[in-house]
């Protein structure tokens, strides 16, 4: 894959980087030296940006578009896709310490711009300045939640609590309220659920049927956050989306 690269703005990549450490606190000089050590990638929708089992280097975060990792389960058998990263959060911030090969594949579902950390000059950043080194620790931690979470949803929750909780979860407040928007295809979305697309499409529909959601086009405005907490069983991650579409 042809990747094209170049030097990031600084300030407002780090401002971005304060804003993907939370809820750590990033102060503005170290935040800007993170930043110089970026190196900007613009890939296109549908490229590979690194595979399952290829060695891990870097810290990597997203700083526009919209990007999926999964990975294949078995050999012949489609891609599984686990989980969407847009941009401002980061893509992978674990796998590069472990010394160990990435964990799952990374595909563009949009045109989009990651930033690659080197995990050697990081490394040397965090000895210099430990709030990064707890700042980093503290993105692992929420992470290792995230993933709890997820699991248990899968193992306890029925597809329209886990649709009602990715919706709220993937909601972006504006002017407009929240929404969200379908920036991938719907089988991705599904595979992250645990369900089929045809399951994925009914449940909206249900939902809409509900009054929870409005659907037009690849744009879904929340219309009644508290319906969907209650749905998915209330947490703190739905709160922001809830509280705006309530």
């Amino acid at each position: 894959m042809q990747i094209a690269t170049r030097r990031p703005a600084i300030e407002a990549l780090a401002t971005l980087l304060q804003a993907a450490c939370r809820p750590a606190t990033l102060d503005d000089g170290t935040a800007r030296r993170l930043a110089e050590l970026g190196r900007e990638h613009r890939i296109h929708a549908g490229s590979t940006l690194f595979e399952h089992a290829t060695r891990a280097n870097s810290l990597w975060l997203v700083n526009q578009g919209c990007v999926t990792v999964g990975r294949h389960e078995e050999a012949g058998r489609p891609w599984r896709a686990t989980r969407t990263v847009h941009g401002g959060d980061w893509l992978d911030a674990a796998s590069a310490w472990l010394e160990l090969p990435a964990a799952e594949r990374a595909v563009a579902e949009t045109d989009s711009v990651l930033v690659e950390f080197p995990l050697v000059h990081v490394e040397g950043l965090c000895s210099a300045h430990p709030p990064l080194s707890r700042a980093l620790l503290a993105l692992l931690a929420k992470r290792v939640l995230q993933l709890t979470e997820s699991t248990y949803g899968l193992l306890s929750k029925d597809v329209l609590a886990r649709c009602a909780g990715w919706l709220l979860d993937t909601a972006r407040v504006t002017g407009d309220g929240a929404t969200v928007m379908l920036a991938q295809r719907k089988r991705s979305i599904a595979s992250q659920l645990g369900a089929t697309p045809e399951t994925f499409s009914r449940t909206l529909r249900q939902l809409r049927e509900m009054g929870a959601i409005d659907v037009e086009g690849y744009r879904i405005r929340v219309r009644d956050g508290a319906a969907l907490r209650r749905l998915a069983g209330g947490g703190p991650a739905s709160s922001a989306a809830a509280t705006a579409a309530a």
